[in-house]
């Protein structure tokens, strides 16, 4: 099967595309660091409202993000000259990306309902202890490697340091 090269209009609205899912993305992944940062629950009902919160922004606004990002950046590699193994900083973003989605579906989501089904299961005026230092450094970690991973998607993105693979 022959596929047709896209107009310019298309792709104009294929980069349109692309930029809104990525503004989802990085503007909802953005907005969770800061909650994690800035927003430290003391009670039970505190807790249970903070995870709510997480998982709407993940639901409504990363999810989808990320899900036309992969979407629009398959779409880019099938239809356009770029393809998924011309240049290696294109798979390298493929690579950075699906460990980020796969991440947040398999590590990030089941600790959030853990916490949020935890925290249910409590009284609702129950304090709850400062954060542990497992919560501290999942937290911190969690923040630095979401926030190095779009810097180091937007570095690909813009510079494109690494030449074709076909190049010495």
């Amino acid at each position: 099967m022959l596929k047709k090269p896209l107009t310019i209009q298309q792709k104009r609205y294929l980069k349109f595309a692309h930029l809104f899912f990525a503004a989802l993305w990085g503007g909802g992944a953005t907005t969770m660091v800061i909650l994690f940062c800035l927003f430290h629950p003391s009670t039970a009902h505190e807790q249970i409202t903070f995870n709510k919160i997480l998982f709407y922004i993940d639901f409504i606004i990363v999810g989808p993000g990320a899900g036309g990002c992969l979407i629009t950046g398959l779409l880019y590699s099938v239809y356009t000259n770029w393809g998924f193994f011309t240049f290696r900083w294109i798979f390298l973003k493929y690579l950075v990306n699906i460990t980020f989605i796969i991440y947040g579906m398999f590590v990030f989501l089941p600790f959030t309902h853990s916490q949020y089904a935890y925290y249910l299961s409590q009284p609702q005026e129950i304090a709850i202890p400062q954060e542990s230092i497992w919560m501290n450094i999942f937290c911190t970690s969690q923040n630095l490697c979401t926030i190095l991973m779009f810097l180091f998607v937007v570095y690909l993105s813009v510079f494109k340091p690494l030449k074709k693979k076909n190049e010495g």
